[in-house]
């Protein structure tokens, strides 16, 4: 807050098991338009988006080294907090997935506040990589989960 006024900033990221405080200045990468290259919020005249992000480019080298990446790392470097990744090809994560003990934890976990997501790994070798059963699930794209909520058909 003390710097805020000469347009400098002080993001806290959690990296290597210890938290990393990294100065950034103001300005932010924009088109020929003046609008933003990268994240920013809809609303102009907040930049805290923008602001985190340039951070987290700082801390990752450069915004190119964001485009990539596993929502669990994302989450740990921003709460500090543990995080579980689950492979759904994981012979144990099957098991799960069959006798309902992975929905189970995970809707546990969505009933006490825990941040979750999901994403799925890009596929080399010509692969199908944009959908997966024609649901929708981009390869290389993270998705905030919301919430659990058992559907019977």
């Amino acid at each position: 807050d003390a710097y805020r006024h000469r347009g400098i900033y002080t993001i806290k990221f959690f990296k290597g098991g210890k938290w990393l405080y990294l100065h950034i200045d103001d300005r932010i990468p924009c088109n020929r338009a003046g609008k933003p290259l990268f994240a920013h919020n809809h609303q102009p005249n907040e930049t805290w988006v923008s602001l985190l992000e340039k951070g987290y480019a700082k801390m990752h080298g450069c915004f190119e080294n964001l485009v990539t990446g596993f929502i669990d790392e994302g989450l740990r470097d921003l709460t500090g907090a543990a995080t579980m990744k689950v492979k759904f090809t994981d012979r144990a994560a099957m098991t799960a997935i069959k006798n309902g003990t992975l929905f189970r934890e995970l809707k546990d976990m969505a009933d006490e506040g825990s941040l979750m997501g999901c994403s799925r790994q890009v596929v080399k070798a010509g692969k199908h990589e944009e959908d997966v059963a024609g649901m929708g699930i981009l390869a290389g794209h993270a998705y905030a989960i919301l919430d659990i909520k058992e559907v019977h058909q």
